[in-house]
């Protein structure tokens, strides 16, 4: 059953039965260039920025309307995507993802994986 949990808007209902992927896949790119002639500063400030407001921004974007107004590109292709999972759990049907939280609260929502990945 879903219980109430004060978040970033508000009163919401958490969404105990979804599982999948984790919301915000953060894919930084650099050329080899950029990365040896920029101090290693700059890159630990770049990281820095990535807070809350940066992972809402994201959930913003996508309920606005902006993905199909906009229809940005993939960054990667899923019909040569490797599964190489950050956490490995062996049922993902036991998994609270509800419960996860790294830092600017609990998921805002879950869905399944539309990428087929071969396990």
């Amino acid at each position: 059953m879903a219980r109430r949990e004060r978040g970033h808007r508000g009163a919401r209902r958490k969404n105990t039965s979804a599982f999948g992927n984790v919301v915000l896949w953060a894919r930084p790119a650099a050329t080899a260039k950029n990365l040896t002639e920029t101090p290693l500063g700059h890159a630990a400030e770049l990281a820095s920025r990535v807070d809350g407001r940066y992972c809402w921004s994201f959930i913003n974007f996508a309920c606005s309307g902006g993905v199909e107004a906009k229809r940005p590109a993939p960054t990667a292709d899923h019909k040569k995507m490797l599964l190489r999972p950050d956490v490995e759990v062996y049922s993902l049907l036991g998994f609270a993802f509800c419960d996860i939280d790294f830092g600017s609260s609990a998921p805002f929502f879950g869905r399944p994986s539309h990428s087929h990945a071969r396990a």
